[in-house]
C-alpha cells in the first residue's frame, strides 16, 4: 500500500509544482536505510519524508502519527526544528483533509533512516494496518488521494513559513 500511496502522492505534488523523486516504483526494491538517505541527499532534497505503515498489539488504535529527529540526536539534531515543523504542518493538514485520528508527531532517535540525512527528515505513518477497518480504508484510491492532499497542503504552509521566516531576516 505505501506504494501505491507514494506514487498518489507524486502525482498530487508534481501537478501543484514540486519536484518529487521517489526511492522505488517497484515493489521488489531492496533499499537500506543508508541507501534511501543517500538518495535522497543526491537528489538535495529539500524534505526527506519516509512512508510507512504503522502496527501496534491494540487492534483498535487508529490515526495518523508522524516522527523526526529530536535535537538531541548526535547525527542530525540540527535537523530537528525544521523537521518538526514540517511534521507538525503535515500531521494538521493530513487531519484536516481525512478526518482521521491524530496519534501525535514525536521526537525519536531511534530511527536510523533518519540518522543518514542531510535535509530535514519525517516519517509519516499514514494508518494501522493492524486495524481492519483503517487498512481497508488505506487501500482505497480516494482516501489515499485526500492523504496526498493533506501532504500537499501540509508542504505547502511549511515552505511557506522557511520563506517568512527568511523574508523576515
Amino acid at each position: 500500500f505505501t506504494l501505491e500511496l507514494a506514487k498518489q502522492m507524486e502525482q498530487v505534488l508534481i501537478a501543484s509544482g514540486y519536484d518529487v523523486y521517489l526511492t522505488r516504483e517497484e515493489d521488489d526494491v531492496n533499499m537500506s536505510n543508508l541507501d534511501r538517505s543517500t538518495f535522497a541527499n543526491e537528489h538535495k532534497a529539500d524534505l526527506f519524508i519516509r512512508l510507512h505503515g504503522n502496527s501496534s498489539n491494540d487492534l483498535s488504535l487508529q490515526g495518523i502519527e508522524m516522527f523526526y529527529p529530536s535535537k538531541d540526536n548526535i547525527h542530525v539534531g540540527n535537523l530537528s526544528e525544521p523537521s518538526e515543523k514540517a511534521s507538525m504542518y503535515i500531521l494538521s493538514e493530513l487531519i484536516k483533509t481525512t478526518g482521521a485520528n491524530s496519534q501525535g508527531v514525536y521526537a525519536l532517535d531511534n530511527m536510523p533512516e533518519h540518522n543518514f540525512s542531510m535535509s530535514p527528515v519525517v516519517t509519516l505513518l499514514p494508518g494501522y494496518m493492524t486495524n481492519r477497518e483503517e487498512d481497508e480504508l488505506l487501500q482505497t484510491t480516494a482516501y489515499q488521494v485526500k492523504l496526498a492532499e493533506g501532504l500537499k497542503n501540509g508542504l505547502n504552509l511549511y515552505f511557506e513559513s522557511l520563506e517568512n521566516r527568511q523574508s523576515a531576516k
